[in-house]
């Protein structure tokens, strides 16, 4: 898991993980500008989530805007995991997902778009699964695992 990578970042950025906000505070419109990536959203293959390129003119990342909104997020958090991680430029494809740079990218993403200390947190606060999963914007199978990741039970 990257709980400690995820934890320095949002630190790093000053961003409170106070859960009695109206919503998550981990927002890619904070994060991405204090780094040098530029990011767009646009119609892809429908095989294709998301794509990270690492080049000398830069950095980019490019994510299928046809995706639902959880999974658009869910898939930001996992290619800026390639470029924080260090990864090589990467098309990630629904049929890849065991690829270990691909697992440690998804780990990433979800330790960051929800962070343990807030997941915990949340469990004491909010009724379910789906009440969690809509406060941290992810969805509620992303929320799921993540709780069976943690060792939360929730109904």
């Amino acid at each position: 898991m990257y709980d400690s990578e995820a934890r320095y970042l949002l630190r790093y950025l000053n961003i409170d993980l106070d859960v009695h906000q109206e919503t998550s505070p981990i927002s890619f419109r904070r994060i991405l500008p204090h780094f040098p990536i530029k990011y767009r959203a646009m119609l892809l293959d429908d095989g294709i989530d998301g794509i990270f390129i690492r080049s000398k003119k830069g950095n980019h990342i490019t994510i299928n805007s046809s995706k639902p909104y959880t999974r658009r997020r869910f898939s930001l958090g996992h290619e800026f995991g390639h470029f924080y991680l260090n990864h090589d430029s990467d098309v990630t494809t629904v049929h890849d997902q065991n690829r270990l740079v691909e697992v440690q990218a998804n780990q990433f993403s979800a330790s960051l778009l929800a962070p343990s200390q807030l997941v915990y947190a949340l469990s004491k606060e909010k009724e379910s699964i789906s009440e969690m999963a809509a406060w941290l914007r992810i969805s509620p199978i992303s929320m799921a695992i993540r709780c069976m990741q943690l060792g939360i039970r929730k109904l």
